[in-house]
């Protein structure tokens, strides 16, 4: 699935600690410029150039930062490019006037921007699959200006082991004021070849972040998990042509796969699994145990039959746009004289699975958007199937989580549909796989790919395990 994009997030949601704020003059901004290239290492191994600046234009603060990615195709040699540009502005005294963020790969673009005129609301533009949305944010806390204080201290030689600092920022992505905690861990001395080092945790994903600068206040290391950026030029050159497949890095690795008499059990550190997912598992001693999941499906349901509560799941969203007439087509072709049950899914299953082409992307693609195009990753597959299975009349959601990966040995990051045929019933488009009840471990109910975010929270924190039932 498009796990660039979570690499990301990950990657700016530690990032956006770096913008600068402040009440001073534009001189004493001049002094603290920043312009800074790291490589990003992933295991160890390149994965990518992040640039970030610091300057000041017109009067105003610009942080900019720019990471660029190269990871390669499961199936080839074929490098994938995705870049991602932020952009903030400050006044002198350390007020957000702006911000945007893009997010590039070969399916397309995303972009988020806040913007503010006069005594208005900020307004968040997203687009997003192809789709625009615009919403009021009233509470935008956007004000670091403890950062000022440590880079200005790291100049003039002033911070003390222990200082700590608290800031907040407004991270696009989520939509969502994000804390940030900074401490002074160690001043520069022999042993640390005189450099600054401290740490940073943000309450989105609460991972911690390690940094180091130089005593001119150059970046010479960040360190998230479960990646590095170190000054660029420092990691070997028979390193740096290396491009790190992101897929193989997420793998979470088991002995093998889980047997018909086992059940898959989650433990996860320091996080608890997203509430949408919960009536799969079982929970006990802060374990989760997934319960077993449909191996058949079972037509049990006419269109009057379905609950309330289930037709939410008909009707159309910004990414499945059930009412777009080449939706309707589409699913009016495949549906035939079917009615809606077990064959209509096969069916429909089949024909993503058949008609669009596998290739890994970072940008969120709409379900009309991937029917034009004839492309995507798993995720790009799962909004179609749910868009064209709504308009033929059968409740459909889109799922985020692991699937098993018998070659490889492991659990990966991946996306399919449940489907509602007088119960949920999974589908596994790029796959090819229906019913899709072996393998597969739910993480979140996404719809509309505003939940992905959450998926940070728990990379790298998942524990599998099979245990006899």
């Amino acid at each position: 699935m498009r796990i660039k994009k979570i690499f990301c997030f990950l990657f700016f949601s530690s990032l956006i600690s770096t913008a600068f704020c402040g009440g001073f003059t534009e001189k004493s901004w001049r002094k603290l410029q920043i312009n800074d290239t790291l490589d990003v290492l992933l295991n160890g191994q390149h994965a990518g150039v992040l640039y970030g600046s610091l300057s000041v234009v017109k009067g105003t603060i610009e942080n900019t930062t720019h990471l660029i990615t190269q990871t390669p195709e499961p199936a080839g040699n074929m490098q994938v490019a995705v870049e991602i540009i932020e952009k903030r502005t400050y006044n002198l005294n350390g007020g957000l006037i702006s911000a945007y963020q893009e997010l590039k790969s070969i399916s397309g673009r995303n972009f988020w921007t806040l913007e503010k005129s006069g005594k208005s609301p900020w307004t968040l533009l997203v687009n997003a699959g192809g789709v625009e949305t615009r919403k009021e944010v009233t509470n935008v806390k956007d004000r670091l200006t403890s950062i000022y204080t440590i880079y200005s201290g790291v100049l003039n030689g002033s911070l003390k082991g222990g200082e700590t600092w608290e800031d907040t920022s407004f991270e696009l992505t989520s939509g969502e004021n994000v804390l940030i905690t900074t401490r002074c861990e160690e001043t520069p001395s022999e042993a640390n070849n005189y450099s600054w080092k401290f740490s940073s945790k943000n309450s989105v994903n609460n991972i911690h972040e390690i940094w180091t600068l130089d005593k001119k206040g150059r970046t010479l290391s960040r360190d998230m998990y479960p990646f590095k950026a170190i000054k660029s030029g420092i990691i070997q050159k028979n390193e740096q042509g290396t491009a790190i497949n992101l897929f193989e890095a997420f793998n979470i690795a088991v002995p093998r796969r889980a047997q018909s008499n086992e059940t898959i059990s989650l433990k996860l550190d320091s996080c608890d699994l997203d509430t949408s997912v919960l009536f799969f598992y079982k929970k006990s001693d802060g374990v989760y145990y997934l319960n077993r999941l449909p191996q058949k499906c079972v037509d049990g349901a006419s269109l009057a039959e379905i609950p309330d509560s289930v037709k939410n799941f008909l009707i159309p969203t910004p990414t499945l746009q059930t009412t777009q007439p080449e939706i309707i087509e589409l699913a009016e072709k495949l549906k035939g004289t079917m009615k809606p049950g077990c064959a209509m899914v096969q069916t429909f299953n089949d024909y993503v699975y058949k008609n669009i082409n596998k290739r890994n992307t970072a940008t969120f693609s709409s379900a009309l958007e991937t029917l034009k195009s004839g492309f995507g990753d798993c995720g790009e597959h799962s909004v179609l199937l749910a868009a064209l299975l709504r308009a033929a009349g059968i409740p459909a959601r889109v799922i985020m989580g692991l699937v098993y990966v018998g070659p490889k040995g492991g659990y990966y990051y991946h996306a399919w549909v449940m489907a509602y045929t007088g119960s949920w019933i999974f589908a596994d488009p790029s796959h090819g796989v229906f019913p899709a009840g072996f393998d597969r471990v739910p993480l979140i109910i996404d719809d509309s790919g505003d939940k992905l975010v959450l998926l940070s929270k728990v990379l790298g924190r998942i524990k599998i395990e099979h245990r006899k039932r």
